[in-house]
């Protein structure tokens, strides 16, 4: 199978992804052909263009627009996929004509919180859809939501750990032999006021065993954060460089998501770096981790804490989630792993098509 892998990530990530894709086309074994092509940088627009604005480009045919979509269209030639993972530039029309010769894929991975923004807009276009995340809302999974609005074919899959963040030769013996110095951290995001507010309680009960990083720190933020009336502490800046040092050196680590998930890339990257992760979204989070096996699960604020200092006092118990959580990831949650589990998903897809048959759109969603 020889797919197209349109992506876009910062300048920085760019040769680290093409690595990742690499090694997944290693671990096929030959079944795969996995061609890069970073949108971003080849298009020159930015991430976040609002579906309105697309569709304005389009109908105007913005010669920018449409010389970036003829290099699309000399690109697949051959191929048995375009796989489009997270942000869309892609007209949903202009999709509907390359699904005419090419299998066509969309992976979504910032729902619920952009559904309309970066997923909706665009699924019913696309062959196949995947999602990061497990739930939309209470009852109702993403992938059912993605049905709902249109989607021929949806499932979860994760997105995975990938190469860079965590390092090959760490080992199940070093979690459950070596120190650690740093008693909770939070690396990513702030995302929202909401989250921040979040964080900052975590802070004040655990006060310095809490260390937070991100790229959101450093003195501009922390005035900021001030000016917003959330008192002022230090949040250090951290690079991609530093987060496997920082995550080997922290005996747990807290997850949130802005909203239902779970699906962030903090949820893999925890315990792959032997990191024993206490996390938000506990209905779903059963459905990729086993709790108090391979994960500790939270509802509120003052649950997440009271499991931080009972795990701080009991540490082989916490070495035991943590080495479960890193043996779980490592042979299930690599980046390799879940998106050759999403190919398995593309054959059935493929024959599905070739015989003509859609999947109704469901009027009822699964809990």
């Amino acid at each position: 199978m020889k797919i197209v892998y349109s992506f876009g990530v910062p300048s920085h990530l760019e040769n680290h992804f093409i690595t990742e894709l690499k090694i997944a086309q290693k671990y096929s074994n030959g079944r795969l052909e996995i061609i890069p092509f970073s949108h971003r940088k080849v298009s020159g627009f930015a991430r976040d263009m609002a579906p309105w604005v697309l569709d304005d480009l389009y109908r105007k045919k913005d010669a920018r627009l449409m010389s970036f979509y003829q290099k699309v269209v000399e690109v697949i030639k051959g191929a048995d996929v375009f796989f489009v993972d997270q942000e869309c530039i892609y007209h949903p029309d202009f999709i509907k004509e390359l699904s005419e010769s090419v299998y066509t894929v969309i992976y979504s991975g910032d729902d619920p919180e952009s559904s309309y923004f970066r997923s909706k807009p665009y699924l019913y276009a696309f062959d196949h859809a995947f999602c990061y995340g497990v739930y939309h809302s209470d009852g109702t999974k993403m992938a059912d939501k993605f049905k709902e609005w249109g989607s021929k074919r949806a499932h979860f899959k994760p997105f995975g750990c990938e190469n860079y963040v965590y390092d090959e030769n760490f080992t199940k013996e070093e979690i459950l032999t070596k120190d650690r110095d740093i008693d909770v951290i939070f690396i990513g995001g702030v995302g929202t006021d909401d989250r921040y507010k979040r964080l900052l309680e975590i802070r004040k009960k655990l006060g310095k065993r809490f260390k937070i990083y991100g790229r959101w720190g450093g003195l501009k933020g922390m005035l900021r954060r001030f000016l917003k009336g959330y008192g002022l502490f230090w949040i250090n800046e951290v690079s991609e460089a530093k987060l496997i040092s920082l995550y080997k050196r922290a005996k747990i680590g807290i997850n949130m998501h802005l909203s239902y998930g779970p699906c962030n890339l903090r949820l893999y990257q925890l315990p792959m770096n032997g990191v024993m992760q206490i996390c938000d979204n506990k209905i779903g989070l059963a459905e990729i981790y086993e709790l108090d096996k391979e994960v500790v699960g939270y509802t509120t604020i003052d649950e997440a804490v009271e499991k931080i200092n009972y795990f701080l006092q009991h540490d082989e118990e916490r070495k035991k989630i943590a080495a479960a959580g890193f043996e779980k990831t490592k042979s299930c949650y690599l980046f390799r792993h879940t998106f050759y589990d999403i190919v398995k998903h593309l054959e059935q897809g493929i024959k599905e098509k070739q015989s003509g048959i859609i999947l109704e759109k469901r009027q009822t969603v699964s809990a």
